[in-house]
């Protein structure tokens, strides 16, 4: 399988709870009217700018080991690493939401329009996040189709840069997923551009092979702790 996706606006339209959170404004705060007059504007920047696209393709678990090899012919030591091998299906995701909305960020940065900026930055990386999500439910819906699925299972995506696998292993992906057919690409620092962009692996199988402990090297640095909002969103799908 191999697929580029049309996604739909409503897919990827973040709740304004996710983006005050990485404004670190806490979901319980009364808004500010400036900071919603703030989040209006750029909201309504975000839905002109927007260009939601993305793309799957199946792999398997042996080019996913490839992927994960690191010198020496070692798997590297993280989550997605202890996961994956557990796995009944694998797909490669790649989600962007385009060049534009990528320029204006960087275009209010520049212009010293900073909350501006910094607010449709957050709107875009939320809505980004989105995307991953379809990316779950579309690999959900079509393993459904084709009857590879069973009661109890689940889809979640891994990304390089989070939970033990480092940022470079984006080149790797890359070299299989080519998303180059979508207009994104990778730079020497392994960054994507367009910026506001994700990429990762779709893990299914068994819903409990992703509610995984904190007992990682890398956990007791980390100050996200986004796998506990993944695992519940996953354990509310019973």
């Amino acid at each position: 399988m191999r697929e580029i996706l049309t996604i739909p606006d409503e897919s990827i339209i973040p709740g304004i709870e996710d983006v005050m959170k990485l404004q670190g404004i806490p979901s319980d705060s009364i808004l500010p009217q400036k900071i919603t007059d703030l989040y209006n504007r750029a909201f309504s920047i975000f839905l002109d700018t927007k260009e939601p696209n993305g793309l799957i393709s199946g792999i398997s678990a042996i080019d996913m080991e490839n992927i994960l090899t690191i010198a020496g012919g070692n798997i590297i030591n993280s989550v997605i690493s202890s996961v994956f091998r557990k796995s009944n299906d694998l797909a490669l995701y790649v989600f962007t939401l385009g060049k534009e909305i990528s320029d204006t960020i960087n275009e209010l940065f520049d212009k010293n329009e900073f909350a501006l900026g910094s607010m449709l930055d957050s709107i875009a990386s939320a809505a980004a996040d989105k995307g991953g999500e379809y990316g779950e439910r579309f690999f959900l819906s079509y393993l459904k189709k084709l009857g590879t699925i069973a009661p109890g299972h689940s889809v979640l995506m891994y990304s390089p840069g989070y939970c033990g696998w480092d940022i470079t292993g984006q080149k790797k992906l890359f070299r299989y997923l080519k998303p180059g057919d979508i207009g994104i690409s990778l730079n020497d620092s392994s960054l994507m551009t367009p910026i506001k962009s994700i990429s990762g692996v779709l893990i299914s199988g068994r819903r409990e092979i992703h509610f995984l402990k904190e007992d990682f090297d890398f956990c007791k640095t980390c100050t996200g702790k986004n796998c506990r909002d993944r695992i519940k969103r996953i354990k509310q799908e019973v």
